[in-house]
């Protein structure tokens, strides 16, 4: 028999999840996905990891890792609402937790929210999860990551997917997918921006550079841009913008593609 770890039922127990008419008195706010009649399910499934959407649009969709850097975040987010980009956020808990922990703390979730950008989930750590089973992602990665959010966001936060770190997805990881209904989302066009800035020998400039030039090579209608909240990638969001542009592609956020897919 095929070890399932938490059962929904448990899963209301802990407050990760809040059904219609339930009213739960527990450690952590409810992510209340029944309840927020103004997010409408996804239309792909959940558990099943998503590397590309087609919505028979020429639509893309420009997706940040970490969250680590306030700086280059404010300016990645400022930069694509200049040019009219909804972007989508996946935020590691503890970069959300130590926002808040921040001396002089502002509301930096809130603020990308208001330029009209979305959250998606990264979990808590960062670590490599493959060893991890069920039970311990559930309360080891997804509560506190979605508890930390809902702190900056308020109660009725809902994810728009969840990514894992280092893109390694488990059997335990497709069940945390299911059983919490958010969509496994992974990516289709790295632009390489982390392992090129991780080159002490390549400046930020030069790391913008090769992302556009992988970009002009593999940027086509469905795709899922990996990039991460650091120099180069805020560097590029002006020429990244231009590039759609000529390729006559629409960046839209993931929430968007993932309830259009056909």
């Amino acid at each position: 028999m095929r070890r399932r770890g938490l059962s929904r039922r448990e899963l209301l127990r802990l407050g990760a999840l809040a059904l219609p008419g339930a009213a739960l008195k527990t450690g952590f706010p409810t992510l209340a996905l029944d309840a927020a009649s103004d997010v409408p399910r996804p239309a792909v499934a959940t558990g099943v990891p998503i590397r590309y959407l087609n919505t028979g649009q020429r639509h893309v969709t420009l997706t940040f890792d970490d969250m680590y850097s306030e700086y280059n975040t404010l300016r990645i987010a400022r930069a694509c609402a200049k040019r009219g980009i909804r972007a989508t956020f996946f935020p590691t808990g503890i970069a959300a937790q130590n926002t808040l922990e921040r001396s002089g703390y502002q509301n930096l979730y809130g603020t990308l929210q208001d330029m009209g950008h979305e959250f998606g989930t990264h979990l808590f750590t960062h670590r490599v999860l493959r060893d991890l089973g069920y039970d311990e992602l559930v309360h080891q990665e997804m509560i506190p990551a979605l508890d930390v959010m809902r702190r900056s966001l308020g109660n009725d936060f809902v994810p728009v997917a969840m990514r894992p770190p280092y893109g390694i997805v488990t059997d335990a990881m497709k069940e945390l997918s299911r059983q919490f209904e958010i969509p496994l989302v992974l990516w289709n066009l790295d632009t390489g921006d982390s392992l090129c800035a991780a080159n002490r020998y390549k400046s930020a400039l030069v790391c913008c550079s090769e992302m556009l030039g992988t970009m002009r090579k593999h940027l086509a209608p469905g795709s899922i841009v990996l990039m991460h909240t650091i120099a180069p990638s805020s560097l590029a969001i002006e020429p990244i913008a231009d590039l759609l542009a000529r390729k006559r592609l629409k960046a839209v956020p993931l929430s968007t593609m993932l309830h259009s897919s056909a």
